[in-house]
């Protein structure tokens, strides 16, 4: 999907937007804005903060090299404590999902009405840090000399991401 207000063109395709608007579409009537987009904007934590702080709920894209997309959507606003501080704020919004060409999209934990509250679920806030989400944290970017996604079960025990990382090829974040 084309961002025409920034002119990048997004990693992610039409079916995955679909499934995911059709599971959020209680949650939100905005249409999606890229905030942030690694290969375009730069691959850092600063960067990241920099675009995507005090946007509202957003949706994380993670795609490795392999073609998997493992992503986040979460409520809240992302934000950058004081130095070097980390902030953990409930969510009790949000849900991580998987898209495979051969599977489909995939959302844990999973539910028919798409995403639904949870208590316990946190979002790290930390302005060393990249999107990171739940209580292993289970969903994680880092930014670094490569970037990578991590993620160690604990709030979403279904949620497949690669462990104990994965290199990316691309981080796309999107205001909802």
């Amino acid at each position: 999907m084309p961002c025409y207000i920034c002119r990048r063109r997004s990693g992610t395709n039409t079916e995955l937007w679909k499934g995911l608007r059709d599971a959020l579409e209680r949650y939100t009537d905005r249409e999606p804005v890229l905030l942030y987009q690694a290969s375009w904007d730069g691959s850092s934590a600063r960067v990241f903060h920099e675009r995507c702080d005090h946007k509202g709920s957003t949706v994380t894209f993670a795609f490795l090299e392999n073609g998997s997309i493992f992503g986040a959507y979460v409520d809240l606003d992302w934000s950058s404590p004081p130095g070097s501080a980390l902030v953990a704020m409930d969510v009790p919004n949000s849900v991580l999902f998987s898209y495979r060409e051969k599977e489909g999209l995939r959302f844990s934990p999973k539910h028919e009405d798409g995403i639904w509250k949870r208590s316990g679920v946190s979002a790290h806030l930390c302005a060393t840090m990249g999107p990171s989400l739940g209580s292993g944290p289970d969903f994680e970017v880092h930014f670094g000399r490569s970037m990578m996604l991590t993620g160690t079960p604990g709030s979403y025990q279904e949620a497949n991401i690669p462990l104990p990382w994965a290199d990316l090829k691309d981080v796309e974040v999107w205001a909802l």
